[in-house]
């Protein structure tokens, strides 16, 4: 689909332009990833259950530069816990 299409097909999509992006950080997971965006008037939150390499690979194709992204440690994926899980837990 092209991004004309992916905006046309539902009537909550949007666009954001690459000039309003100020920082984009994708936070791995074990089970949905969060993803933030924030530009110059706004912040958007989103998370996703995608595979954290491969959302990772399309934000930096395209904002490397304005891109953080915060994977797990091995230790995090080994225990199966992340200290966001933890704490949800926890409260």
């Amino acid at each position: 689909m092209s991004p004309d299409q992916v905006l046309r097909s539902h009537r909550d999509n949007f666009a954001i332009n690459y000039s309003e992006v100020v920082s984009v950080n994708v936070v791995q997971t074990l089970t949905v990833h969060g993803i933030t965006i924030l530009t110059r008037d706004d912040k958007f939150e989103f998370s996703t259950r995608a595979r954290f390499n491969e959302v990772a690979e399309l934000f930096t194709k395209t904002l490397s530069e304005k891109l953080s992204l915060r994977r797990l440690s091995q230790s995090e994926l080994q225990r199966g816990a992340s200290p966001r899980l933890c704490l949800t837990i926890l409260s």
